[in-house]
C-alpha cells in the first residue's frame, strides 16, 4: 500500500473511531426499551435481558443517582421513535449539573426522538345520517367514535402529526360599537343568521373572536345563549368589548366565528368533540376510515424548575441541563383560566407564569435547547419564566405551532429583576400563532439584557418580535397585567395615588422606569418577512412599555405585503430611549409606516425603501412621529427612498385616545438624512420649509442615494453616494438571518 493509501486509511479509521465516540453515552432510552434494564446499552442485547430504558423519566432518575458522586459531564441518548408522555417530565435541582458539569439529553446520531402527549383514537365507525345537527353535506362522510375511558377532553386533534381543523363556522360581524355604553366584555350581541344556540353541551362551544381591535384575538368559551334576544354570554370576559371590529376599512368586517359544534362540521379535515356524549366526530381529509388520529393530553411536555421563592428575593435555579436534537409535537391548546384577568401579558398576547408551552424553564440558568424541533402543535414552543439567566435557545425550528415561538417572561414590575442575559440565536420561526393569532415569534416581557440574533421569522399572523412591559397601574387588579405588579416593592418608591401614574408620557414613564426590566436587549441581524398576515396593526419589531436602551440593529425587514400590516419597526406607548440603528425596511405594505416612534427615541443610519401602501386613503409615511412629543430624538443619517409620489417621507399622528396635538418634527434632532422620490423632485420641499427655520434637517438632502443594486436587494451604496458624504455607514444585510451553521434539514 502506498503512503498516500495508508494516510487515507488512517483518516477513515480515525473518522470511524470519532463516529463511534459520538454514539457513546452514559444512558440510552428507546421506545422499545424497558425501564427495568440498566439503560447502559443502545439496544437490547441478544439475551433480551438488558438494553436501553424506555422512558425519559427513568433516564433522568438514573442520572440523578449517578451525579451524587460524579462531577463529569453526563450524556443521555434517545433513540429514534415516539415517546408518548402521560405527564410532563420535570427536571429539578436534583437533576442539575454541578460546578460546570453538563447534563445532556440528546438524540442518538442520525435518529429523531419525538416527544408527544398525543394518544391514538381507534374504533371509528360511520356517523349515522340521522345524527342530530349533522349537515347534509357531511352525511355519509363523517365518522365517529366514543372515547375510551381515561382520555381527557382536548382542544386539538392530529392526524399523522399534522393538526386538523376544529369545525368552524363562516365568519360574521358582531353588532354594536365598542364606545357604546351598553357594549360588554362578556355579552355578545349578534345579528340574525349566526349559528348560535343554547346547546346542551354549551361549554364545549367556543367563540373565536377579534373583539373590537385589529390587534386582539380571543377564544371564548360559551356559557349561555339567549336565542330570542340574540345575546351570547361567555364564561370568561374578553379583554375588549365583544363588538364589531374597529378598523381602518369602512363597513362591517368578519370578526366572529363559532367553533366545535356539529352544525358547522361541513369541510373535510374538520372535527368536533362533544364531551357530554364523550364522542368525537371527524370528516376525514382523504374520505377514508380515519387512521392514526391522535388526541393530545398535555400542553406542557418538559419542565426545568428550580426553587422559586415568588414572594421573596432569592430563587435557586436548575443549572447546566442541555436538550439537543429532540422533536416536540402535538400538544394541546392551553385554555385561559377563570382568574386570568390581570395576569395577561399585554393585550392577552400570552399569560403570566402558566404551562402554555411544550418546554418550560422556570428557574433555570445556563441551560441549552438546541437543534430541537417544535412543530405541529396547538401550544406555544418554549417559555423561560421568572428566574431565567444565561440560557441559550439556538438552532431550533418552530413551525406550525399554536402560540408564541419563544417567550421570555420575568417577574412583574418591581425590584426583583432575574430574567435576563439569555440568548435566542439562529432559530427559524414560521407559521407560529396558528391558534392564538396574536402570538409573536419571539416575545420578551419584563426580561432584559438578552441577545436575539440571526433568527429567521416568516409568516406570522401578527408581529415578529415583541419587547414589552406595558401594564395598567391600577391597585384594584382590574386591567392589563395588573396582578403581575409587585406592589409591596413598588409602593416603597411610587405613589400609586399619583393622578399622572397611568399616563404614558416621558415624565411619568421615568417614575416607573426602575421597575421595567425589559431593557438593554439587543435585537440584531434578524430577518423578518411576511408578518401580520391575519390580524392588523402589527409590526416586524414592536416595543411598548418596556425599559430603556433596547438596541434594534442590523435587522432586515422585507416583503410583507399585507393590507393590515403597520410599521416595520415601532416604538409604541410608553417606549422611550430605544436605539433603532442600521436596519433595512424594504417592500413592506399595508397602512404603511417604515419606522415609527412615540416619544424620545433614536433612529439613525437606517434604510427605508419601497413601501407599498395597501390603503390609498391612509396617510402613510416612511418616518412617523406619533402621539407623544419626541423632544430630543435623534433622527439622523437615514435613507428614505420612495417610488410613489403619493407617499410621505415624514409625518405625524395624534391619538384618538389622548386629547393632545400631534408631535412636531421641529422638537427633534433630525439632520443629515437623505430623501429621494423617483417620481416627485419636490417631495421634501414642504417638510424642509416647515422644519428648517427651527434648525432641523439643515444638512439633509433630497438626492438619489445611489444603491448598488436595489432591485436585487443589494443595499450597499456606490462610492459616490451623497449619503456617504453625510456620514452614512454601509449596511450589509447578507449578515441578517440564519447562519451557515443552522441545520439544513430544518429548511426542507
Amino acid at each position: 500500500m502506498t503512503s498516500k493509501g495508508i494516510f487515507i486509511l488512517f483518516l477513515v479509521t480515525l473518522a470511524n473511531v470519532f463516529a463511534r465516540q459520538t454514539e457513546v453515552a452514559d444512558f440510552y432510552v428507546s421506545p422499545n426499551g424497558n425501564d427495568g434494564f440498566s439503560g447502559t446499552l443502545p439496544q437490547t442485547n441478544s439475551g433480551g435481558t438488558d438494553g436501553p430504558f424506555r422512558t425519559l423519566q427513568r433516564a433522568r432518575d438514573a442520572v440523578r443517582e449517578r451525579i451524587k458522586a460524579n462531577t463529569n459531564d453526563m450524556v443521555v441518548m434517545l433513540r429514534g421513535g415516539r415517546y408518548v408522555l402521560t405527564e410532563a417530565v420535570t427536571f429539578s435541582l436534583s437533576d442539575a449539573g454541578k460546578d460546570g458539569q453538563r447534563i445532556i439529553y440528546r438524540n442518538y446520531p442520525e435518529e429523531e426522538p419525538v416527544l408527544t402527549p398525543a394518544v391514538a383514537i381507534t374504533g371509528w365507525e360511520k356517523a349515522p345520517d340521522d345524527t342530530p345537527g349533522l349537515p347534509e353535506v357531511a352525511k355519509g362522510k363523517a365518522w365517529t367514535v366514543k372515547l375510551a375511558p381515561g382520555i381527557k377532553p382536548f382542544k386539538a386533534l392530529y392526524q399523522d402529526d399534522r393538526r386538523l381543523t376544529r369545525a368552524v363556522s363562516k365568519g360574521y360581524s358582531a353588532l354594536g360599537d365598542w364606545k357604546d355604553p351598553t357594549a360588554s366584555n362578556s355579552k355578545l350581541y349578534y345579528p340574525p343568521g349566526v349559528m348560535l344556540k343554547n346547546w346542551d353541551n354549551i361549554g364545549d362551544i367556543d367563540l373565536l373572536m377579534r373583539p373590537t381591535f385589529e390587534f386582539a384575538m380571543s377564544i371564548l368559551q360559551l356559557a349561555h345563549v339567549d336565542e330570542e334576544a340574540r345575546i351570547a354570554t361567555v364564561a370568561i370576559p374578553s379583554r375588549w368589548p365583544l363588538a364589531r371590529l374597529w378598523t381602518q376599512t369602512p363597513g362591517d368586517v368578519d370578526n366572529l366565528w363559532i367553533e366545535n359544534t356539529i352544525e358547522v362540521l361541513d369541510q373535510p379535515g374538520e372535527w368536533v368533540l362533544n364531551t357530554k356524549q364523550n364522542r368525537l366526530y371527524l370528516w376525514p381529509l382523504d374520505g377514508q376510515k380515519p387512521g392514526n388520529i391522535l388526541a393530545p393530553q398535555l400542553t406542557e411536555l418538559v419542565k426545568v424548575e428550580g426553587h422559586i421563592d415568588y414572594d421573596g428575593a432569592t430563587d435557586v435555579p436548575v443549572r447546566n441541563i442541555t436538550f439537543q436534537g429532540l422533536t416536540f409535537t402535538a400538544a394541546d391548546r392551553y385554555t385561559w383560566p377563570d382568574d386570568h384577568a390581570g395576569w395577561d401579558l399585554q393585550e392577552k398576547w400570552e399569560i403570566f407564569d402558566r404551562p402554555s408551552a411544550m418546554v418550560r424553564l422556570r428557574g433555570a440558568a445556563n441551560c441549552v435547547i438546541e437543534r430541537c424541533r417544535f412543530v405541529d402543535s396547538a401550544s406555544a414552543g418554549i417559555r423561560l419564566d421568572l428566574y431565567c439567566q444565561d440560557n441559550t435557545i439556538h438552532n431550533n425550528l418552530f413551525a406550525r405551532i399554536g402560540g408564541v415561538g419563544a417567550l421570555l417572561a420575568g417577574y412583574g414590575p418591581g425590584t426583583k429583576d432575574v430574567n435576563k442575559e439569555n440568548r435566542v440565536t439562529d432559530n427559524y420561526f414560521h407559521d407560529v400563532g396558528q391558534v392564538y393569532w396574536n402570538s409573536p415569534a419571539i416575545y420578551l416581557w419584563q426580561s432584559g439584557e438578552n441577545l436575539v440574533t440571526h433568527n429567521l421569522i416568516s409568516d406570522t399572523p401578527y408581529s415578529g418580535i415583541i419587547i414589552s412591559g406595558w401594564v395598567d397601574w391600577l391597585r384594584s387588579g382590574v386591567g392589563m397585567s395588573t396582578k403581575t405588579i409587585r406592589w409591596a416593592e413598588v409602593e416603597k418608591t411610587l405613589d400609586i395615588n399619583d393622578p399622572d401614574l397611568n399616563l404614558l408620557d416621558y415624565k411619568t414613564w421615568a417614575k416607573r422606569r426602575p421597575f421595567l426590566h425589559a431593557k438593554r436587549n439587543i435585537v440584531e441581524k434578524n430577518e423578518i418577512r411576511r408578518f401580520t398576515q391575519k390580524l392588523g396593526d402589527g409590526n416586524a419589531v414592536y416595543l411598548g412599555g418596556a425599559g430603556p436602551q433596547n438596541l434594534i440593529r442590523l435587522n432586515y425587514v422585507h416583503d410583507c405585503i399585507s393590507p393590515t400590516a403597520r410599521e416595520g419597526i415601532r416604538c409604541d406607548d410608553g417606549q422611550y430611549e430605544t436605539i433603532i440603528e442600521k436596519n433595512v425596511v424594504y417592500k413592506t405594505g399595508g397602512t404603511a409606516f417604515g419606522i415609527a416612534i412615540k416619544g424620545p427615541n433614536t433612529i439613525v443610519n437606517n434604510i427605508i425603501a419601497g413601501l407599498v401602501t395597501g390603503d390609498p386613503g391612509f396617510d402613510s409615511h416612511y418616518l412617523s412621529l406619533q402621539v407623544y412629543p419626541p423632544t430630543g430624538s435623534f433622527i439622523q443619517r437615514n435613507i428614505i427612498y420612495s417610488e410613489d409620489k403619493n407617499q410621505r417621507a415624514c409625518g405625524t399622528l395624534s391619538a384618538w385616545y389622548l386629547k393632545q396635538p400631534p408631535p412636531e418634527w421641529k422638537t427633534t434632532n433630525a439632520d443629515y438624512n437623505i430623501y429621494f422620490n423617483t417620481q416627485d423632485p419636490a417631495w421634501l420641499d414642504q417638510h424642509f420649509a416647515e422644519v428648517r427655520p427651527s434648525g432641523v434637517e439643515i444638512h439633509s438632502l433630497f438626492a438619489d442615494p445611489l444603491f448598488s443594486d436595489l432591485e436585487n436587494e443589494n443595499f450597499l451604496l456606490k462610492p459616490e453616494s451623497p449619503a456617504l458624504k453625510l456620514g452614512f455607514e454601509q449596511i450589509d444585510i447578507t449578515e441578517a438571518g440564519l447562519t451557515r451553521d443552522f441545520p439544513k434539514e430544518f429548511l426542507k
